[in-house]
C-alpha cells in the first residue's frame, strides 16, 4: 500500500491519494477460473472429468474403466456403529451431533 500526500504552496497537506496492490494477481484469476471450471466438470459420483467420462467416439464410449474392489475405511465404520447404537436413544436434534474418530493405543 502507498500513500502519497499533496501539499499546497505553504506545505500543508491538501488531500492524500492510497493505492494497493491487487489482492489476486492476473496470474492468480486465471488459476482460480481454471480451478472452478475443472470443479464444474467433475463427477459429483466419481469425482473423474465429465468432459472424458462422457466422451462418445461412433456412438461408443471412447474410454474404459474398470473398478477395484472398495477399501474400507475403518474409522467410518466405528463411526457409523457408534451412529447405529446411538440412533435407538432418544437424543434431542441428531442431525447437530458431529462425529469423529480418535485412535485407539
Amino acid at each position: 500500500m502507498t500513500t502519497i500526500y499533496h501539499r499546497d504552496e505553504a506545505g500543508h497537506v491538501t488531500h492524500s491519494e492510497t493505492t494497493s496492490e491487487p489482492e489476486w494477481t492476473d496470474e492468480d484469476v486465471a488459476w482460480h477460473m481454471a480451478y472452478l471450471r475443472w470443479l464444474a466438470n467433475q463427477c459429483p459420483h466419481c469425482g473423474l472429468q465429465l468432459s472424458e467420462t462422457t466422451e462418445m467416439r461412433d456412438g461408443e464410449p471412447v474410454r474404459s474403466y474398470t473398478v477395484p474392489h472398495p477399501a474400507r475405511c475403518h474409522s467410518c465404520t466405528a463411526i457409523a456403529r457408534a451412529q447405529d447404537k446411538h440412533s435407538k436413544q432418544k437424543t434431542e436434534h441428531p442431525e447437530a451431533l458431529r462425529w469423529s474418530a480418535i485412535e485407539d493405543d
